[in-house]
């Protein structure tokens, strides 16, 4: 049996030391491939959960195994490294450099990862599969590749940051609250889109959201209230 893509284990976390835990979690594996809908109501610590993940946070105790190592025990330096190399994270705010063309945001993970430079190789290359995967988003290249990121509506925007985050073939796309801007038929569509570049890369996808009307995408779905000890 192969090891799943993630692990965390008696994961901790509060914004300080003597604050109380806003994670605080036992057990929780994502398979190779799984899409996994992880369903949370505002303030409960989605973000928080995803931040530990991706390596922004530091965790206060326990594991996260992800990419044959152990999160909380790395650098931070290291932890943005794995991201970088391993991880695309599509942030709730995009998180996107609004003065730079769509282009130059999108390739931005083949230019810090020689991995995933590497991976866009093997397709003919960081621009060909940086527009192939705008394409299947829904925003034609021809249209869109060189336009200034700040002149896009947002849900454009949400186009160009999953984009982003799908390029170079991660191993784990972590997906916050991505489609809040989306009405349900553009919404419905963009995460089957997704789910399908994921299934395309072999990547792991944990998708958060408060929408309980979305879990029907996914292969299961995770309460957080209910992982979460915290929240007991």
């Amino acid at each position: 049996m192969s090891s799943p893509a993630l692990r965390l284990c008696d994961l901790q976390f509060s914004y300080t030391r003597r604050g109380p835990r806003v994670i605080d979690i036992a057990h929780f594996a994502l398979d190779a491939g799984e899409k996994v809908f992880l369903k949370g109501a505002s303030g409960s610590g989605k973000s928080t959960l995803l931040g530990l993940i991706s390596g922004i946070l530091s965790a206060r105790a326990g594991s996260i195994e992800f990419a044959g190592e152990d999160l909380a025990q790395l650098s931070p330096a290291r932890r943005d490294d794995l991201r970088a190399s391993h991880m695309g994270v599509i942030f709730q705010l995009f998180n996107l450099l609004p003065y730079l063309p769509v282009a130059e945001n999108i390739l931005l993970p083949t230019q810090f990862s020689s991995a995933r430079h590497r991976a866009c190789l093997e397709h003919g290359g960081p621009t060909k599969e940086g527009q192939r995967i705008l394409a299947r988003l829904g925003l034609d290249p021809a249209l869109y590749w060189h336009a200034k990121t700040r002149d896009l509506s947002v849900g454009q925007q949400q186009r160009v940051a999953a984009a982003r985050a799908l390029i170079g073939r991660p191993k784990l796309v972590l997906a916050d609250e991505p489609t809040s801007a989306l009405d349900s038929d553009s919404r419905d569509a963009f995460i089957e889109l997704v789910k399908d570049e994921c299934a395309h890369s072999g990547a792991a996808l944990l998708f958060v959201s408060h929408d309980a009307s979305l879990a029907q995408h996914f292969d299961r779905t995770v309460i957080l209230q209910e992982l979460n000890r915290s929240a007991a």
